[in-house]
């Protein structure tokens, strides 16, 4: 047997961390408003102008799952495996009072 798969079968699963359940009440959307408590957490980002699913923004994200996965990855072979979390967006405009739904998208 393939001293590499026998190594793995013996290896135990270990468990997966998922922020989603472990911080339910910051993801879910209750039918009536509710006051949430979010801690101070780490997160990768980018920034930029323009049409969302626009060329650069396309080429941003893309550079953005690959540095996630690639230390998902790494975290995983040591041990320590986690879902990556979804996307999220946060939008706004450039002046204060400005109606933000009225901005053309590719601003």
């Amino acid at each position: 047997m393939n001293q590499c798969l026998q190594k793995s079968e013996e290896m135990p699963a270990a468990t997966k961390l998922d922020l989603y359940k472990e911080h339910k009440a910051e993801y879910l959307t209750p039918k009536k408003p509710v006051l949430v408590k979010v801690r101070p957490a780490k997160h990768l980002t980018i920034t930029g102008k323009g049409k969302p699913g626009g060329e650069l923004f396309q080429k941003h994200i893309g550079a953005l799952y690959g540095v996630a996965f690639t230390i998902k990855m790494t975290r995983k072979f040591a041990g320590q495996d986690y879902k990556v979390c979804h996307l999220e967006g946060l939008w706004w405009g450039d002046k204060e009072g400005l109606d933000f739904s009225a901005v053309p998208i590719d601003q």
